[in-house]
């Protein structure tokens, strides 16, 4: 059915204000075993670490290493109080960024380092729908009252943009261009990318049934791609899940 696109605008506000008059979004407070989780802000240009805390060891390897962490934009996590109830955000949410350091050694010096730190966040749909609107763009829902849960579930479906905006479109590639440091070795990073594994040869000797571990990574090899950690020559695998197995580490060659 068609609606016009003076309706959609005006249900969307409409809809707006609901939200905005019947919550109200506070700063959810991280706690001290959470604060390393703290979001940061993205700084553009990359800089340079002039203070490292510990011993950086002589045969460290060189390169750029890269980690795709939670950060929510707005100033952190934040929990909703209304009428219904209260609920809140898991503090490991938030919008994908990439931290990106890039570690040389000085030649000639033993244990003299350079370090540059560079981030980026990743360009996904509610990143750049949240940046347009410059406020929060769904409601928390992981945690709190059944009733503010259900009822925040439901807007955020509503309030969706987008059908896809819930689907992993961001193009984590041309993000790692934008955080490169360096030239010449995102090619062999992404190589990979398209690997597909053919067979799980071996398991760690923790209390885990082998058939079952391989049985339930074969089925979820396929639909990885967003969890698909690359690096040069090698690619790992992360995934968490609410049932067995609830965490999976793995590689080409064996279920780690």
């Amino acid at each position: 059915m068609y609606i016009p696109k003076a309706m959609k605008e005006t249900s969307s506000k409409l809809l707006d204000t609901f939200v905005d008059f019947n919550f109200e979004i506070v700063d959810q407070p991280l706690l001290p075993s959470q604060s390393n989780f703290a979001p940061v802000e993205e700084i553009g240009e990359a800089v340079i670490v002039t203070e490292i805390e510990g011993k950086i060891l002589d045969d460290f390897p060189e390169g750029v290493y890269i980690r795709n962490g939670s950060n929510p934009l707005f100033g952190g996590l934040k929990s909703s109080k209304s009428i219904f109830g209260k609920s809140s955000h898991l503090w490991i949410e938030g919008e994908g960024m990439l931290h990106a350091l890039y570690i040389t050694k000085e030649r000639g010096k033993r244990s003299k380092w350079n370090m540059l730190y560079k981030n980026k966040y990743v360009e996904t749909d509610t990143v750049n729908m949240e940046k347009n609107r410059k406020k929060l763009g769904f409601l928390p829902n992981m945690e709190g009252d059944a009733l503010v849960v259900l009822m925040a579930t439901f807007l955020n479906l509503v309030l969706k943009k987008d059908k896809n905006i819930n689907q992993l479109t961001n193009n984590l590639q041309e993000c790692m261009k934008e955080l490169g440091i360096v030239k010449g070795i995102l090619p062999k990073v992404f190589q990979e990318r398209d690997f597909k594994w053919e067979e799980v040869k071996s398991y760690n000797e923790m209390n885990m049934l082998l058939n079952y571990e391989i049985s339930m990574l074969k089925k979820k090899v396929d639909t990885l791609d967003e969890d698909i950690l690359m690096k040069e020559g090698q690619i790992t695998i992360l995934k968490d899940s609410i049932g067995k197995p609830f965490d999976l580490l793995a590689s080409p060659d064996s279920l780690l």
